[in-house]
């Protein structure tokens, strides 16, 4: 027993006996003998009893020595042997939420370290209990005290929880104090495990759920993270019996430390918050768990966010062409769209069609539509506006080029070679013969004078089709690589190989036809070619619209390169204008005459690639690829391109106030654009910001820019008036990357990465200074503001609710934890609602009323990335990398 005493001293620090299972403990009172203690490896540094005396605010503690603290090491640890092993620093005590905020620090007097130390404050019928617990515990009860206590844990900022020798670590504690008398029997105990970290879970977080409705059998997954040293967790226990029916349900394994159970509201438990407890064990810890309470909420079904994006935000082209006063734009997998074009400068939707274009041709009132491994589709447009399917013609391969002469159809067949389709007549449309190409890769197709040119792997085929049930291949011009699409024109043929190069063939005759001149491009290959006029004009993908003169075929040459944004994929030319097809832009409309000056009149489609997108006054507001771009949005449904300014760089953020826009871009900084009225916006002044501008408020005629730059810190911008705006301060904002900023009743808050929110005095900006840093878990990276909290997204933790009613000393209130919250940190709030963006590709929204219990409402889940989000009335405008502005209709 001596020795047994010698190695408490040794350790400092005590753990105590395992007891219980993954089946609630009984009540009752236990006392672990030493020997069991010490077999366990967990010890029992003390025990003590706490005095609060609310008129002085002093808490005072006691030690125990009697039977249930096992073993007497106290003397070693307190007064007087160690007068410094245990403070306490009370912070406040509030007399309406009866709340004691005290800071309690414990200090190793000794060389060996311990591990997973744990303050443990034990909850009595009194109501005393602690409110921001780590976890909890059945270990060390004591006469008279609940089955399970909570606690908080030391050194969680170090590996493996270490707690050194000599060393020292404090724990804010809140603790619930009930109305007097009842200020005496706060009891306190610390464990350790010794030698090496404790045998059971460490740790219970990250508690996330899906929205579990008030109806019977309404489901939703829940989701928790457990952590064991060992990982070796083997049971996770859900008690839940007033949502469940059930005394214990079982979570199964997820994934790494993340636990999962699908929770079934079997007894149609109503509207409200339930608190539940989540038991956690391991293999190696025998029948000793771990144990946490979790609020689960039954809501309401709420939302039923619908897409009502207009569909031709949905304008990502691939291929065009031009029928009269329509253009037939060919979207891949977003289907067919006419558009109509009797005015260029001021097109406008017609309708359509859910086919997957890959090529198309328009004649005789029908489009003949390429849609890949659905074959040809053959579509009356007669009446644009009521455009429907009439023939589907299967063919061999997968259909992707067409043309159309003589009554019949012919389909470059990728995979199945070139299909002639007798189209006379239509209803009745049938494959009446296939020839095989060398290349397998059959694409483009044109036709003329009795003769079709195939687009395919190695070359141009040319066969001869004046007996189509009989056609054959005359002549091959050899060219390098895949090639896509083939024009013809005056007894030349005009195709663009993969090395960038336009290959002019004269096939006059056909039998000998052969290369008489090369034009190199600037842009890449697999791209639209159409001859005009003598001009050929390239789809050069990411080089724009590149126009040649073919006036002179063997001395052709580019005369003019239109810079298109995007990805140019496909042109054709009418009356005067070119169409460009890029595929992540929309439809370009090229004033061509005369092509030496062409210039784009107009574009047509989704605001590209869109970074970022504020809403005001009617006005969607979106910066991205093309600029800054006002979109009407009265009524959502109908909305439309109101104005695109051009501007030098990529502008990834905007604000808007008091008639102004301000955007941000990584290599300009800070560019002011006057909106009134939007129709003739433009930049009005620009701003340079050293480094990455990431984030933009704008408050009492002040720009606040947030500089993602390493140690870039927060720019204070004097905007009155904005044309002579000018920088009036730089703060350092102690962080390695100033990456969010809010700005509310005279504070700045700054999501500043590694050094969490920080909080800036800016009642004089020029004298802007740090009042408060409110420590986040991860990396914060983005906030906003909202009656007087904060909301602070941080990756990969969640989302934070800060009290800031003073913000001198704000914290932490409440933690929503969100699972791969986006690095974007973009955070919305409105009508009681935060809506944030996470999981890259969802907009998760927040019930937020009151903030201490906010919670996870629904998902909207998005085509791709999404980069921007923001609310107006019951609409999100959310703003996506690959698919443009979406508009969704909440509720």
């Amino acid at each position: 027993m001596i020795a047994l005493g010698v190695l408490c001293l040794i350790t400092i620090i005590g753990c105590s006996n395992a007891h219980g299972d993954s089946v609630l403990p009984n009540v009752e009172t236990r006392t672990q003998s030493p020997a069991k203690e010490a077999q366990s490896g967990r010890m029992l540094w003390g025990v003590w009893q706490f005095s609060f005396d609310e008129s002085s605010g002093e808490l005072t503690p006691v030690p125990l020595r009697e039977a249930y603290a096992h073993f007497n090491i106290t003397d070693k640890i307190l007064p007087p042997a160690c007068s410094d092993c245990l403070k306490i620093k009370v912070n406040s005590f509030d007399i309406v939420t009866r709340i004691l905020d005290a800071d309690i620090t414990l200090r190793n007097p000794y060389q060996i370290s311990g591990y997973d130390v744990r303050g443990i404050l034990y909850t009595n019928d009194y109501g005393h209990g602690l409110t921001n617990a780590d976890d909890w515990t059945g270990l060390w009860d004591i006469p008279g005290g609940e089955t399970i206590n909570p606690f908080k844990a030391f050194a969680k900022d170090q590996p493996n929880r270490k707690f050194a020798g000599e060393a020292e670590y404090s724990e804010k504690y809140l603790v619930y104090i009930p109305n007097p008398p009842h200020y005496e029997k706060i009891q306190f105990a610390v464990d350790v495990s010794y030698p090496t970290n404790c045998k059971e879970p460490y740790e219970i977080t990250n508690f996330w759920q899906e929205p579990i409705y008030n109806a019977v059998a309404a489901a939703g997954n829940i989701y928790i993270d457990v952590r064991d040293w060992q990982s070796d967790v083997n049971k996770v226990t859900l008690v839940a019996p007033q949502i469940t029916g059930e005394s214990f349900t079982q979570f199964t394994h997820f994934d790494g430390d993340t636990w999962r159970l699908n929770l079934t509201n079997n007894v149609g438990a109503e509207l409200g918050v339930y608190t539940c407890r989540v038991i956690a064990a391991s293999t190696g810890s025998g029948s000793l768990p771990l144990y946490d309470y979790i609020s689960i909420n039954i809501t309401e079904l709420q939302f039923n966010p619908v897409d009502v994006t207009p569909p031709w935000f949905d304008l990502t082209p691939w291929h065009v062409c031009i029928d009269g006063n329509f253009a037939y734009v060919g979207c891949g997998t977003k289907g067919l769209h006419i558009v109509n074009i009797s005015n260029p400068t001021n097109p406008f939707w017609v309708n359509w069609l859910d086919i997957p274009w890959s090529a198309g041709v328009v004649s005789g009132g029908y489009a003949y539509v390429c849609a890949s491994d659905k074959g040809l589709q053959i579509v009356d447009v007669s009446s644009p506006e009521s455009a429907h399917i009439v023939k589907t013609v299967d063919t061999p391969g997968l259909a992707t080029g067409v043309a159309v002469s003589g009554g019949y159809a012919y389909v470059g067949d990728y995979w199945g070679g070139f299909t002639i389709i007798d189209i006379s007549p239509i209803e009745s449309a049938y494959v009446v013969n296939n020839v095989p190409t060398p290349g397998f890769y059959a694409r483009g197709v044109a036709v003329s004078e009795g003769y079709a040119y195939v687009a395919d792997y190695g070359g141009i085929h040319i066969i001869d089709i004046s007996s189509p049930e009989s056609a054959y291949i005359v002549k091959t011009v050899d060219m390098s690589g895949e090639i896509w699409e083939v024009a013809v024109s005056s007894g030349y043929a005009y195709a663009k190989d993969d090395s960038g190069n336009v290959k002019i063939i004269d096939i006059s005759p056909v039998e000998s036809a052969h290369i008489v001149k090369t034009v190199v491009t600037p842009g890449s290959a697999f791209v639209g070619i159409t001859v005009s006029a003598g001009y050929a004009y390239v789809a050069d993908a990411d080089a724009g619209l590149a126009i040649i003169d073919i006036s002179t075929p063997e001395s052709a040459c580019i005369i003019k390169t239109v810079d298109a944004p995007g990805t140019a994929l496909d042109v054709a030319v009418s009356g005067g204008y070119a169409y460009v097809a890029c595929y992540d832009v929309g439809l370009h409309i090229i004033d061509i005459s005369p092509p030496e000056s062409a210039y784009i009149a107009n574009t047509f489609g989704m605001p590209a690639k869109p970074h970022g997108v504020a809403v005001s006054g009617g006005y969607a507001y979106v910066v991205g690829l093309l600029g800054f771009q006002i979109i009407d949005i009265t009524p959502p449904e109908s909305a439309f391109i109101a104005k695109t300014v051009e501007m030098p760089g990529e502008p990834h953020r905007i604000a808007v106030s008091n008639g102004y826009a301000y955007t941000i871009d990584v290599d300009i900084g800070l560019q002011i654009i006057d909106i009134s009225p939007p129709e003739s916006a433009c930049i009005v002044k620009t701003i340079d910001i050293p480094g990455d501008a990431k984030a933009i408020a704008v408050s009492n005629g002040y720009a606040y820019v947030a500089n993602g730059a390493i140690g870039g810190g927060l720019y204070i911008i004097d905007i009155s008036p904005p044309e002579s705006a000018n920088i009036v301060k730089t703060l350092d904002t102690q962080g390695s990357y100033t990456l969010g900023v809010a700005v509310s009743d005279g504070y700045a808050y700054v999501a500043d990465y590694n050094a969490g929110l920080q909080v800036v005095d800016i009642s004089t900006p020029e004298s802007a200074s740090i009042v408060k840093t409110v420590e986040t878990p991860s990396y914060a990276q983005g906030v906003t503001v909202s009656g007087g909290n904060a909301y602070v997204a941080d990756c990969p933790g969640g989302l934070h609710v800060v009290d800031i009613s003073t913000p001198e000393s704000a914290y932490i209130i409440n933690t929503i934890y969100m699972p791969e919250i986006s690095s974007e940190g973009i955070i919305a709030v409105s009508g009681g609602y935060a809506y944030v963006i996470s999981g890259y590709y969802y907009v998760y929204i927040v019930d937020i009323l009151p903030p201490e219990s906010a919670y996870f409402v629904k998902a909207i889940e998005n085509p791709s990335w999404v980069s921007g989000v923001d609310v107006s009335d019951n609409y999100a405008y959310i703003s996506t990398a690959e698919d443009g502005l979406r508009i969704v209709k909440l509720w």
